[in-house]
């Protein structure tokens, strides 16, 4: 091989190994924003920037930019004209449609993972609920989060998994406002769901799954109600609140 044909080689190669670096960069900064989201970091209406969502992640602004992208393609965000970006705030009817959605996506995973799931997983899915008896707020919907996540990844059913986290990311915010009400939260379901699990009963587990997403609905709906942080838009239009920006 000549030395022309060994540098070209090499800058093949260094390609690649830049690309794949990249990639990694953005999928990286992509899940830890909407892991963020999906766990209620912002409240609904918040305004964050590139800049400061950059220093949060400790990365540059161009990795952060591509995940902002993706996640205003999902809905999950919404670029404003001062290159701001805002947190969605749902309608009434919006949250009633997407608890709707979630009832259907999440009540069926829950159904294929009772006739699957491990007793390991299920041990860990007990384990998770009995440490939410114990926590705080913030560590509560934590590990609510991942109990019902370790349900769904039971279910082996990858795209039912992503249409999931979808959902999740449109009522991610508003979990934030629930973090005052965890003790009104019931546990009792959640033991319904790993009693229903461990005899691989799948109407029984999607039954409990049901009853525990309209539960936190019906409370999520009362805040939308009363919070003026949480009206439904103004004119057609969604006003985002001024006095309420955030860096991250």
């Amino acid at each position: 091989m000549g030395t022309q044909d060994l540098m070209e080689g090499m800058k093949t190669r260094n390609d690649i190994i830049s690309s794949v670096d990249k990639r990694t960069v953005d999928e990286r900064v992509y899940d830890q924003l909407r892991d963020a989201i999906m766990g209620g970091t912002f409240r609904p209406g918040d305004v964050v920037t590139l800049r400061g969502l950059g220093e949060a992640l400790g990365t540059s602004l161009m990795p952060v930019r591509n995940a902002v992208n993706r996640l205003t393609m999902e809905n999950a965000l919404i670029a404003l004209p001062n290159r701001s970006i805002s947190l969605p705030r749902l309608t009434i009817a919006e949250f009633t449609e997407m608890t709707d959605i979630r009832v259907a996506l999440e009540s069926l995973a829950t159904r294929h993972a009772a006739t699957r799931i491990s007793s390991a997983q299920i041990d860990r899915i007990e384990a998770l609920d009995n440490a939410m008896a114990q926590a705080d707020p913030a560590q509560y919907f934590r590990l609510n989060r991942e109990f019902h996540f370790a349900i769904y990844a039971a279910a082996e059913q990858p795209v039912l998994l992503r249409l999931i986290q979808g959902a999740w990311l449109r009522v991610g915010p508003l979990l934030n406002s629930l973090e005052a009400h965890a003790t009104e939260l019931s546990h009792a379901k959640h033991g319904w769901t790993v009693s229903a699990l461990r005899r691989h009963d799948p109407e029984d587990a999607s039954a409990s799954i049901t009853a525990d997403l309209r539960s936190a609905a019906n409370i999520l709906r009362e805040l939308i109600q009363r919070s003026p942080t949480l009206d439904e838009p103004v004119d057609g239009k969604r006003s985002v609140p001024r006095t309420r920006r955030r860096a991250v």
